[in-house]
């Protein structure tokens, strides 16, 4: 993923290598090379890249540092919650993509979306509990038990699809 190099002055050179978690973009790295890189440099280039994605995914869960440098404003605590019990915004597989957004994203409780790819099939839901205070929060997130996506889950896993009354 290594592009074409910008002038950083005085002979060195620029390169900045998308940070990707699958296909949901987390950031960009910026590397300074004194020297044009050759194939091995722009192999270990995109392979520290790919490392340091796989740091920002694996920590985000255990620390505020990421959020704080992506907020532009404080969330509530119903929200917080809300995105940490969501699949993740971007899916991409053999034939399809799936990628959703929730806005304003520092506010949102009571609204949902869920996936899922069982066998060649899309899953797609998405979900209004009408309100956004954290109760309402609770109702429409995946991992607590009472919740309407794990109810959608539950019948879609069983055979029985989502098309009718899941709850």
């Amino acid at each position: 993923m290594v592009g074409d190099g910008f002038s950083a002055g005085e002979g060195s050179t620029q390169y900045w290598i998308p940070l990707l978690d699958g296909t949901e973009r987390l950031g960009v790295l910026g590397l300074t090379l004194h020297k044009e890189p050759d194939e091995e440099a722009v192999q270990a280039m995109d392979e520290l890249a790919s490392v340091v994605g796989l740091m920002l995914v694996s920590q985000r869960p255990h620390s505020d540092s990421y959020a704080r440098l992506t907020r532009l404003e404080p969330t509530s605590v119903s929200a917080e919650m809300q995105w940490t019990l969501m699949p993740p915004r971007t899916y991409t597989g053999p034939k399809v993509t799936i990628a959703a957004a929730m806005e304003p994203a520092h506010a949102t409780a009571g609204d949902a979306f869920d996936y899922a790819m069982p066998g060649h099939v899309a899953r797609l839901a998405i979900f209004d509990a009408m309100g956004h205070d954290t109760a309402v929060g609770l109702t429409a997130t995946s991992r607590w038990p009472p919740a309407a996506t794990s109810a959608v889950r539950a019948r879609a896993s069983t055979g029985r699809g989502t098309a009718s009354r899941a709850c």
